[in-house]
């Protein structure tokens, strides 16, 4: 349920290459990177936020929610 989520400016990826997506967002988020959830609406386009999603987004360990992808649109995003 984790998806898809970049981690922008970094400064090393090298260091991102560890089993828990988890650790990997803690090691990008000391180096100042930006974390992106892409296309939360993805594979089902029901926009489902999991308890892994609410755990970041409250420990603002996700920046930014991609509202739209192309031809698709996640207007639930808006509220995250």
């Amino acid at each position: 349920p984790l998806g898809h989520l970049n981690a922008l400016f970094l400064t090393d990826s090298n260091p991102l290459d560890v089993k828990d997506p988890l650790q990997a967002i803690d090691i990008a988020r000391s180096q100042g990177a930006v974390i992106l959830w892409n296309h939360p609406g993805w594979p089902d386009n029901q926009s489902t936020i999991y308890p892994v999603h609410e755990q970041l987004l409250a420990n603002h360990k996700i920046d930014m929610v991609e509202v739209h992808n192309y031809m698709e649109y996640y207007p639930l995003s808006f509220d995250w």
